[in-house]
């Protein structure tokens, strides 16, 4: 189907079968419109559940990802307040928050939307991957979304009774293009989006995420780069905005955090694998950093993966 093809007012709400279900991320529905310069909006009866005005706004039972393609508007939420709508914004409409959203009356819109839910999503709230505070995102390549947008509602429309578990495949991709926003293009390389850094800074952060859980010191990390460490240390300042110690930290702070989490590795072996020098290192970071141990935070991350657990364990209930 070509994008030409389905710009017009269309929406399809679909049945969700128990495979669905436990896939832990399923569709509900999907549309599209094309909202003209001075257009009622929004422009057809949905079912009630969905349906909403300016002046009431609403609050939905599962999540939407509304995508902009052309013109702007106003978005609004309890947690993000007023936000202005230009093309290619991303509005994520979380389950039990007010919210309202409309065109400018000016030039209209273009919009593409899914409604969502499954206990995978959920999961990316409770660890704060996706969430009502960050509500609203400028994406760069709209024709990647625009063909997931479309495939979905080819495929919701050729088989409205029972969707194929592909569909959750490409509702899966029109959320990691959020997520790819959200986080930098690699996301070992935490550099700032949309600005162009030197071979240098590039290559110190190459050097740091694929070999800090050695015992690299900052000036290993200028010698291989092939400059002076007091050239490198201004330029990754500068275009970082923190020291190349700070970065080594930090990645092995992330990994530590991870295996913490992750693993039962014993916490001796932690400090090893993440490049701290020893046991004793890594829990003094810790404690300055996250003002707790490696332990309590292992012991608090197990807690909470276990209330997560209950809590979709009683979700799935529920629905059965």
């Amino acid at each position: 189907m070509s994008e030409k093809a389905v710009l017009k007012e269309s929406f399809i709400y679909v049945p969700v079968t128990e495979t669905q279900i436990k896939l832990g991320l399923y569709l509900t529905g999907s549309g599209t419109g094309v909202v003209r310069p001075h257009d009622v909006y929004p422009q057809q009866s949905h079912p009630e559940l969905y349906n909403f005005t300016w002046n009431s706004g609403r609050v939905l039972p599962e999540y939407q990802f509304v995508f902009i393609a052309e013109g702007e508007g106003e978005f609004e939420s309890k947690q993000t307040g007023k936000v202005k709508i230009k093309p290619g914004t991303m509005m994520i409409l979380f389950p039990n928050v007010w919210h309202r959203y409309r065109p400018s009356i000016d030039t209209g819109w273009t919009e593409y939307w899914i409604s969502v839910n499954g206990d995978l999503i959920f999961d990316w709230q409770q660890r704060n991957i996706l969430s009502p505070l960050a509500a609203v995102h400028h994406l760069q390549d709209s024709k990647v979304l625009i063909r997931q947008y479309n495939e979905i509602i080819r495929l919701i429309t050729e088989h409205p009774l029972h969707q194929p578990t592909s569909v959750s495949a490409h509702v899966l991709m029109i959320i990691t293009e959020v997520l790819d926003h959200m986080e930098p293009v690699s996301p070992n390389l935490r550099l700032s989006k949309g600005k162009n850094h030197s071979k240098h800074v590039i290559a110190a952060m190459t050097e740091i995420w694929n070999h800090s859980h050695w015992q690299l010191s900052v000036s290993m990390v200028a010698e291989r780069v092939g400059v002076t460490r007091r050239n490198l240390e201004r330029l990754f300042k500068k275009e970082v905005g923190h020291t190349i110690l700070n970065e080594l930290t930090k990645c092995r702070l992330d990994r530590a955090t991870r295996m913490l989490s992750e693993t039962q590795v014993p916490v001796k072996s932690v400090a090893y694998a993440s490049g701290f020098s020893n046991a004793s290192t890594m829990t003094r970071v810790f404690q300055r950093e996250l003002n707790i141990s490696p332990s309590e935070y292992r012991k608090a991350r197990q807690q909470e993966e276990l209330l997560t657990s209950r809590r979709n364990v009683k979700s799935m209930k529920n629905k059965s």
